[in-house]
This record gives C-alpha cells, sequence and structure tokens, in this order.
C-alpha cells in the first residue's frame, strides 16, 4: 500500500522534472548567437563613448505556462502533506489548505479554524517553523512567501516572466581597428549591472573615453539570464530557473519534515 504521504514526492518530482525541461528549454532559448535576441556595438555621442546593445522580445508564454505549473504542483504537494495528516484522525474539510503566512495572528487565526482539528500539537509547531514570518533574516524574501505569491498571481493570470537580462562577462578586451594616430584614454565605464533587455534595444555597457576616437573598440561577452518580474512592494526580481530550483529544494526538505513527522506520530502497523 502507498504511503499517505506518496501523492507529495509525486507532485514534487514532477514539479523537478518540468523545472529540468524549462531550464533546457530556456539555455537554448538564450544562448550564444540565438536568433531571438541582436547584440550590437558601437560608437555614440560624436565617438566619446563605445558600448553594446541587446534587443529582444518577451519569452515565450510557454515558459509562463510551465513555470505556473510547477508552482501548482509545489503548492499542492505541501496541502498534500497536511492532508495526509490530518487524515488519520478526522476526516479533513475541503477548505483544509497548508497555510503560508506573512505574521503569527494570520496564523493563529488559521489554527483556529475546524480543518486543522486533526493536527497534533507536534505538527502545529512544525507547520508554524515552516512559516514565512520565521524566515531570517528578511520574512519578505522567504522562498514560502514567493511560492504563495506566484501561486496566487498564477490562478488569475500568467506569471509575467521578463524576456532576459543582460550583463556583460568577467572580461573585456580593449582594441581600435589600427587606424589610430594615439593613445585611447578612457574616462570611465558605465556600471557592469544587469539590465532588462526591451524589444527597442538596451545599452548593456558603455565605455567612456576622454575624447572622440572614432578607431577604438572593445570586445566583450554578453550574458543572458531569465527572471521573474517583480512583484510591487511584495518581492525583488528573482532569476527564473534558479528561484524555481530554490523552491524545489526548500518544499523537499519541508515534506521530509513532515514526513518524518508523520511517520514517528503513524508508525506502520505490524
Amino acid at each position: 500500500m502507498p504511503h499517505p504521504m506518496g501523492g507529495c514526492w509525486a507532485k514534487l518530482e514532477r514539479a523537478k522534472s518540468t523545472v529540468a525541461e524549462l531550464e533546457k528549454s530556456i539555455t537554448d532559448y538564450l544562448k550564444p548567437g540565438s536568433p531571438h535576441f541582436t547584440i550590437t556595438s558601437g560608437h555614440f555621442n560624436q565617438f566619446t563613448e563605445f558600448g553594446y546593445t541587446v534587443a529582444g522580445k518577451p519569452l515565450p508564454l510557454s515558459f509562463a505556462v510551465m513555470a505556473g505549473e510547477v508552482l501548482h504542483h509545489l503548492r499542492s504537494a505541501l496541502d498534500y502533506a497536511l492532508w495526509a495528516l490530518a487524515s488519520q484522525k478526522i476526516e479533513p474539510g475541503r477548505d483544509l489548505q497548508f497555510p503560508l503566512c506573512d505574521n503569527p495572528s494570520d496564523f493563529q487565526e488559521k489554527l483556529r479554524r475546524k480543518s486543522f482539528k486533526g493536527i497534533s500539537e507536534q505538527g502545529r509547531a512544525l507547520i508554524e517553523q515552516l512559516q514565512p514570518y520565521n524566515s531570517q533574516p528578511d520574512p519578505h524574501l522567504s522562498t514560502f512567501k514567493a511560492l504563495s505569491e506566484y501561486n496566487n498571481i498564477d490562478k488569475h493570470r500568467l506569471l509575467l516572466v521578463v524576456s532576459a537580462a543582460a550583463q556583460i562577462g568577467n572580461t573585456i578586451k580593449l582594441g581600435d581597428d589600427g587606424k589610430a594616430t594615439g593613445p585611447t584614454v578612457i574616462k570611465g565605464f558605465g556600471p557592469p549591472d544587469e539590465v532588462m533587455v526591451t524589444e527597442e534595444g538596451t545599452r548593456v555597457f558603455t565605455i567612456y573615453f576622454d575624447g572622440p576616437h572614432p578607431h577604438a573598440n572593445a570586445q566583450m561577452e554578453i550574458k543572458l539570464k531569465a527572471y521573474f518580474a517583480p512583484v510591487p512592494h511584495i518581492l525583488p526580481k528573482v532569476e527564473f530557473i534558479s528561484g524555481l530550483q530554490l523552491l524545489c529544494a526548500n518544499v523537499e526538505d519541508a515534506l521530509k519534515r513532515l514526513q518524518a513527522l508523520f511517520d514517528r506520530e503513524f508508525p506502520p502497523m505490524g
């Protein structure tokens, strides 16, 4: 007979396999030389600047749909675990749901509902340990906070997946076209921060010269990554694949702790 928490693990494995599929698809979509993005370099501001610009379209909507499936499976895995614990003592209500709360008062309110009657004191204590408000150093950066918010968004609309963010690599090779008549003096560099790619084109990095230098140039690697767009006042920008992988890892850790509790409270007969 399958373990009562078997469905939790099946949901988690499905989520992990979907993330692996997504990672392969996104890596291929963003790979160097991708036809989906145009990377150009050139002079600006009367030859006193040299920079790289990246233009590209938003990621396919199918990526957002697959991310929504991952979030649903992970959220369901936690709900399944709560059901498994409660159903050993009572017939759980249809409103049973694993709580993911921002503050202790919300958690206590959920515990007062009838659907939690089948959960032991030890179970309630463990579930409280897993709450976003117990995350350090910032509860708003909790992976379970992200899981709750993203999953709620996906119930009503597609998750907004930023087309890509571009950033220079670790090496810049300066040079010229062989026609320079004097030294090229660099006055400064633009910030190496990631920038959001737009269809119109976004300047990724700029080198500032002390004057016009039409023969100077530079070669550099441009890296592309996919991100979840920030949720205003709630969540920052989160890298797409590593964010989903972290959610899977944290749900897996929670399930291990919940199953250990289950096996202690309800050891197999015989």
